[in-house]
């Protein structure tokens, strides 16, 4: 189970480093438009276009900072730590589903696995509910019952 816990975060620091390149890329492209505007437009279309334009990269300057976060907080996670308790780095198998507490990115496929595993914030509402569990408890949420089945 260790080493599916290190593919899991494996699989998420691959998916933030993409969204991070994707980040500073599209910044690039929006910094070359911002540019190009400037030089060949004039009165109020160069103004509404330019703001449009700084919208756009604030936008994205908010996402790459986003990815960031994440990456620096799955960089100090610990994929090799065994937990006794639902907290930040678990992989926790459930009757409802298979969860690694790290960032939110969602559904993660790994392809020896059939079923899916599920990547959330401890600070998600799942995780609120199902934080400082043990395995063998079973925690309510959202009209249904969570068995925890497993803690790694």
């Amino acid at each position: 189970m260790n080493e599916l816990k290190k593919e899991l975060h494996s699989k998420c620091l691959q998916l933030i480093e993409a969204k991070i390149t994707l980040g500073r890329n599209s910044l690039a492209e929006l910094d070359q438009a911002l540019q190009l505007e400037s030089k060949s437009s004039m009165g109020d279309k160069y103004e509404t276009t330019r703001e449009l334009i700084q919208q756009e990269r604030n936008k994205a300057t908010a996402q790459l900072q986003q990815a960031m976060v994440m990456q620096n907080a799955l960089n100090h996670l610990n994929p090799e730590a065994k937990q006794s308790t639902v907290e930040l780095g678990s992989l926790v198998l459930t009757n409802q589903g298979n969860f690694y507490f790290s960032v939110s990115l969602g559904q993660l496929n790994i392809e020896e696995k059939k079923e899916p595993y599920f990547a959330l914030s401890l600070a998600s509402p799942l995780g609120q509910a199902i934080k400082g569990a043990k395995s063998g408890e079973e925690i309510a949420f959202q009209q249904q019952q969570f068995l925890i089945n497993a803690i790694y």
